[in-house]
């Protein structure tokens, strides 16, 4: 196994400890695009929150994470209301964490605590789409959610938000 693939699975050992202790029980991983998406996911009635860890399927040097929400809006269909990156949340300005040039054992150490600090700290952010009424609060306030107000994902989500009667 190459040293990076190495930092990844450390990476996502420390990850899996927050997913636990915040609720995030369902594991998935799939490939496509020369890259691994790995996904946690919390269940809801009427939403899922997902934390994403997404790097190169070969010779892994960056590892990106991502939090999302989907609105269940009907029995298979799940529609995505709105992501953003860790790194964006906790106010870095990397795209991505790159991982370290030199692998020395206190630099990993370092990183991995960065990587995951940060997603704690970031998992504060699906507060804000806590209730039904919040994420209609959060597309009015930011369009930028699902394109524009005139998409058809737009109208679905208000709707389906309209529609549900707990939590408001």
């Amino acid at each position: 196994m190459h040293k990076n693939e190495l930092l990844i699975k450390e990476i996502r050992d420390s990850i899996i400890t927050i997913m636990d202790k915040f609720g995030f029980t369902d594991h998935r991983k799939e490939s496509y695009s020369r890259k691994i998406y790995e996904e946690w996911l919390r269940d809801y009635e009427w939403k899922i929150e997902g934390v994403r860890m997404i790097y190169p399927n070969k010779d892994p040097y960056f590892v990106d994470l991502v939090l999302d929400v989907y609105l269940k809006t009907g029995k298979e269909n799940k529609l995505h209301f709105f992501g953003s990156t860790v790194n964006n949340i906790v106010d870095r300005n990397d795209v991505w964490y790159r991982f370290p040039s030199m692998l020395m054992s206190f630099r990993k150490t370092n990183f991995i605590k960065t990587v995951t600090n940060d997603l704690e700290k970031a998992l504060f952010w699906f507060g804000k789409y806590k209730t039904p009424k919040s994420c209609i609060n959060e597309l009015i306030a930011d369009r930028t959610h699902i394109r524009g107000t005139e998409s058809k994902n737009y109208n679905l989500a208000i709707e389906f938000l309209n529609s549900i009667k707990l939590g408001n």
